[in-house]
């Protein structure tokens, strides 16, 4: 029986052992883990889930960037170019990377009554000056730029005297046509160049930068952006407007940077109103697309076009709100403060435009001299001065000159003196004097051969000379080359 009992005890224990130690072990567990009770099991994550994960988010960070490359530079095919009013010029873009996600461009101009562009880059020339194209990068607005200018056709005009022009006259007309030809390049810097005739002391002022359209825009204001000003705009019987964001002054040429109320408005003629209200292509070819002179585009309801300031002016506007396109007449007048006074330089150039060392005298219509102050002169822009230019070596300036804006610079251009020479060819031996000897004289600044005129030659004080003398056979020819002059003189060849 004690063995029994025994026995007995030792499997009592034996199974109350058993149940106790899972449970202890269970419990310490479970207190590990805060968010676990006795009765559910912590399902741990199998090794390496987590770090397949980030090498799969990292990855596709990488491949998305690769899908959106940026742009990084932009290049325009010509960064100047010269152009004839009625021109059209081409102009290509190159964008890169290839790869780049986008690399579309906008093209612009800078004066769209000058040059425009279309979205190709082709270029149309309008009228003479200047415009800045550029070309901007949808992506990252990257930009190149091509400065153009433009200056108007120049047409030959017949002489009516057939007669041979002795050399004085070939001299006024070259010294003439080259300050004409001097004006038109002026029209394409921010200067103004006045020119006299060699015969005569009086003088023709020549044009002022821009076409003779721009020239009727003229401000005193300084170049620069303005947007202190009073705008008001009347005409038409809907609520269609244009309105004036800011005025931007450029070589003395004022334009309007113009919001338009509508998308319907889409060309300004901005030189008065037209005749009527029915398409004309002499504004605009619907059919071509072609403007006409004074005509601008307005794309994405914006336009710029030359402005008159403190005064009234007439445009009109082009619209398709109705069922046929058409015009309609406007008129606006911006009032902004215009300088009273224009600070102007004065200068003197030669035929080959390098500046000259020349004393200036200026007066006012009533006689007063007027002295400058520092390098600039104060001027006022409504009225007109007596100038007087002397160089060395030059004819003397005298004429008026008119000041247009602040900062303006106005250049004479002045000739140089011309003297009086006589060529006599000796015999070397004994001196006396060959009368059958045949005279050549040629300029060599331009190549021209030079002729008598009233018995004399006439060389003028900055050129250089060649005198060939052809003999009659009893002579060898002489030449005598790089023959300089500062007064009138006798020149021998032996």
């Amino acid at each position: 029986m004690v063995r029994v009992k025994l026995f007995s005890w030792f499997m009592v224990l034996i199974l109350v052992f058993a149940n106790l130690t899972p449970m202890s072990v269970f419990a310490s567990e479970a207190d590990d883990s805060p968010t676990a009770s006795s009765t559910e099991t912590v399902n741990e994550p199998a090794a390496g889930t987590t770090e397949e994960k980030k090498k799969e988010k990292e990855a596709q960070k990488e491949e998305k960037k690769e899908e959106e490359i940026n742009v990084h530079t932009v290049s325009i095919s010509k960064s100047s170019l010269s152009m004839l009013v009625g021109e059209s010029e081409k102009l290509s873009s190159e964008v890169l990377p290839e790869n780049a996600k986008e690399r579309g461009v906008i093209w612009k101009s800078s004066a769209e009554e000058i040059v425009s562009v279309d979205q190709q880059g082709k270029l149309t020339a309008k009228s003479a000056g200047k415009a800045k194209i550029t070309v901007t990068t949808k992506d990252q607005g990257l930009t190149a730029a091509c400065q153009v200018e433009v200056s108007e056709k120049k047409e030959k005009e017949p002489s009516a005297d057939t007669s041979a022009p002795d050399e004085t006259s070939q001299n006024q007309e070259k010294k003439q046509d080259s300050g004409e030809d001097k004006a038109e390049k002026s029209t394409l810097s921010d200067q103004k160049k006045y020119t006299v005739s060699q015969e005569k002391t009086t003088t023709s002022k020549l044009k002022a930068k821009g076409s003779s359209d721009d020239s009727a825009y003229t401000t005193s204001l300084a170049d620069g952006t303005y947007t202190d000003f009073e705008f008001t705009w009347s005409g038409g019987t809907g609520k269609a407007k244009l309105t004036l964001e800011k005025i931007v002054v450029t070589d003395g040429i004022a334009r309007g940077v113009f919001q338009a109320s509508s998308a319907n408005m889409t060309h300004v003629f901005y030189a008065g109103n037209t005749e009527s209200d029915e398409e004309n292509p002499t504004y605009y070819d619907p059919d071509t697309g072609n403007c006409g002179k004074n005509v601008l585009p307005i794309t994405d309801q914006k336009v710029t076009f030359p402005v008159k300031l403190n005064k009234s002016q007439k445009i009109a506007c082009r619209t398709t709100a109705m069922s046929v396109p058409h015009w309609i007449n406007y008129e606006y007048s911006i009032s902004v403060e215009e300088p009273a006074s224009c600070k102007v330089k004065i200068k003197a150039e030669n035929e080959d435009e390098q500046t000259i060392a020349a004393s200036f005298s200026v007066e006012d219509p009533s006689g007063n001299k007027i002295n400058p102050v520092g390098e600039y002169y104060e001027l006022d822009p409504e009225k007109s001065y007596q100038v007087t230019a002397e160089a060395e070596g030059y004819e003397t300036w005298k004429g008026s000159v008119s000041p247009s804006y602040d900062g303006e610079t106005i250049i004479l251009s002045m000739q140089a003196k011309s003297y009086k020479i006589d060529v006599k060819v000796k015999d070397e031996a004994d001196g006396h004097e060959i009368g059958g000897a045949s005279v050549t004289v040629t300029d060599e600044k331009t190549g021209e051969t030079i002729s008598k005129s009233e018995g004399s030659y006439h060389f003028l004080g900055n050129h250089r000379y060649t005198i060939l003398v052809t003999g009659d056979g009893n002579y060898e020819d002489a030449k005598k080359e790089h023959v300089a002059v500062s007064e009138d003189q006798t020149i021998e060849i032996l």
